[in-house]
């Protein structure tokens, strides 16, 4: 733990190394269940990656999957939501409805609108995944 937030806190010069470290920190917090950590630290690397890279690759869905997770285990089901279906769009332009990952991406996005309340389209995301 430390020694990622020391990797962070240098790397903080360097944009390109940033993003990643900040992930890496965010995923730590997420693996010790300090969830409002994990979602501040990991909001910072989408911030980063996004202003570097632009918002429309796997490295920025990578980064909304787990802030989903995150957000989900701090109890913010409907933020979990929308960065599970930002995540899941990304992933569908960049690998097409075929890839393995878009399938569970498409369950646990099921499984979080499950949890909002919306029923139906959690079914239909949830057998869209199964297929996949």
């Amino acid at each position: 733990f430390l020694a990622g937030q020391t990797l962070a806190d240098r790397s903080r010069s360097s944009e390109d190394v940033s993003g990643a470290c900040q992930f890496a920190l965010g995923t730590l917090y997420l693996r010790c269940r300090d969830f409002k950590l994990a979602v501040r630290t990991l909001q910072k690397a989408l911030q980063e990656e996004t202003a570097r890279l632009g918002g429309t690759t796997l490295v920025v869905a990578s980064t909304l999957f787990t802030l989903a997770l995150a957000k989900h285990g701090a109890r913010d089901n409907a933020g979990a939501v929308e960065c599970m279906q930002r995540s899941l769009t990304l992933q569908l332009k960049a690998l097409g409805h075929e890839d393995a990952s878009v399938g569970v991406t498409q369950c646990i996005l099921g499984r979080l609108l499950f949890e909002v309340g919306d029923f139906a389209k959690s079914a239909e995301l949830i057998r869209q995944g199964l297929d996949t």
